[in-house]
């Protein structure tokens, strides 16, 4: 389309091979020789490669399964599989070139993020470290049981023995309390407010507390 090929062989009298150059648009494209001009009548289309993707952050960088993962990078859309250490990812969100919110599958290990488009396969240069979901139990709160993890609406705080109550605190990562409030000893706590991300929920009661770390979808 009006642009030289800078890189062509001839191969016979009837075959050339030409390289399309930089800067080159679609359309016709001619050959010169000593004897005239011929332009094809069919055009060529120049597309366009599809660039490849780049992760530049991962946050957080450590959870346990069931996190959701904010990746920041560029030219993402269209991404057709998160990979955490190797293992898929079935549920991720496109939000837009530069961002893509996935959650820590189960069987994920701890090791790097990986995206793939169209244009690629990109690797996180840092780890995401996979967490167990721990409690620490003091005094006669080994029966505690705190469910579902991760969770979306309604958390299940749940004392085994003859806890009549307990006072619940939750806490963002920073330490900063986010609710607190008495619950009965089989009760449940709405969470729906609260943003996606990790918590721990701090159950206390005259024999002890515990603290468990959870995940709100």
């Amino acid at each position: 389309n009006g642009t030289a090929a800078t890189a062509f062989s001839v191969t016979n009298a009837t075959t050339i091979s030409a390289t399309v150059p930089t800067g080159a648009t679609s359309g016709t494209i001619a050959v010169t020789t000593p004897g005239g001009t011929a332009t094809s009548t069919s055009s060529f289309t120049v597309t366009v490669p599809t660039p490849a993707p780049t992760i530049t952050a991962v946050t957080p960088t450590s959870g346990p399964v069931g996190t959701v993962v904010t990746i920041t990078g560029t030219n993402l859309t269209g991404a057709t599989s998160v990979r955490f250490n190797g293992v898929n990812a079935p549920s991720f969100t496109v939000v837009s070139a530069t961002s893509i919110t996935a959650t820590v599958p189960t069987g994920a290990t701890s090791g790097t993020v990986a995206v793939t488009t169209p244009g690629g396969t990109a690797t996180s240069t840092v780890t995401f470290t996979v967490t167990t979901t721990t409690a620490a139990y003091a005094g006669k709160l080994q029966g505690l049981s705190v469910y579902p993890n991760p969770v979306a609406d309604q958390l299940q705080v749940r004392l085994a023995g003859a806890v009549p109550a307990a006072e619940v605190t939750v806490l963002d990562m920073l330490g900063r309390p986010v609710w607190h409030g008495r619950l009965a000893a089989d009760g449940s706590l709405d969470m729906r407010q609260l943003p996606t991300g990790q918590y721990l929920v701090k159950v206390s009661t005259k024999d002890g507390a515990a603290t468990s770390r959870i995940s709100k979808r």
